[in-house]
């Protein structure tokens, strides 16, 4: 059964913080991308109030949000929101890993590779079956370094999705990003159709189920 109403969606693990509103037939009622390295939670919410001001609040029947692997405080402040707003109004939240909501948008298929932002990279089972990457058994994650990748094919032909860049070229700001279709964050428009799909198949997720995917434990002290 079609899941009705509007679903807003969420991105702040990466390298954008983006918000996005789709309604019931999977059409774009509001959507914003901010490329930035730092500073999510400050945009979060200019970029929200005004979908929710252009779509309503009460509108919003269910939420998507990306979980990780990604930034510690970009990633827990889009959890954060997501959760809240759903709890207030005892709404579905469905939270997806990052590769998923990036391979929404670049098919299922496609390697795709996290910058950890500390000089390597996250990667999943398809990417490393894609690139022949080890992964122990029970793993769904590893890290892997630069130095232990030869992409420069694959890099010059946007084989490889993800926000590999940062590592891989030494960029040193968004402004750098090379112009290839392969280097992307996720939409979250994708998301939130992502989402929508499996709230048509029965997937009722609740807030408590949000919970963050650190590529590395959060160090305290």
């Amino acid at each position: 059964m079609r899941f009705a109403g509007n679903l807003l969606a969420l991105d702040t693990a990466g390298h954008a913080c983006s918000v996005a509103v789709i309604n019931a037939q999977g059409q774009a009622l509001f959507s914003q991308s901010k490329w930035m390295a730092r500073g999510h939670a400050a945009a979060l919410a200019p970029m929200t109030q005004a979908a929710l001001d252009r779509c309503g609040p009460e509108s919003i029947a269910a939420l998507a949000v990306t979980r990780g692997p990604g930034g510690f405080t970009g990633m827990r402040a889009g959890l954060a929101y997501a959760r809240a707003f759903a709890l207030a109004r005892a709404l579905p939240l469905l939270a997806f890993d990052c590769f998923t909501a990036l391979r929404a948008s670049v098919g299922p298929q496609r390697p795709c590779l996290i910058d950890s932002r500390r000089g390597d990279f996250f990667y999943d089972a398809p990417t490393a079956a894609a690139l022949d990457l080890p992964l122990g058994a029970g793993e769904t994650y590893a890290l892997v370094a630069p130095a232990a990748l030869n992409l420069a094919e694959d890099l010059a032909d946007g084989q490889v999705a993800g926000s590999i860049w940062r590592s891989a070229f030494g960029q040193q700001s968004l402004s750098d990003v090379p112009d290839r279709a392969g280097w992307v964050e996720p939409c979250p428009l994708k998301l939130a159709q992502l989402a929508q799909r499996a709230l048509s198949e029965g997937q009722q997720q609740r807030w408590r189920e949000a919970t963050p995917l650190y590529i590395r434990p959060p160090s305290i002290g």
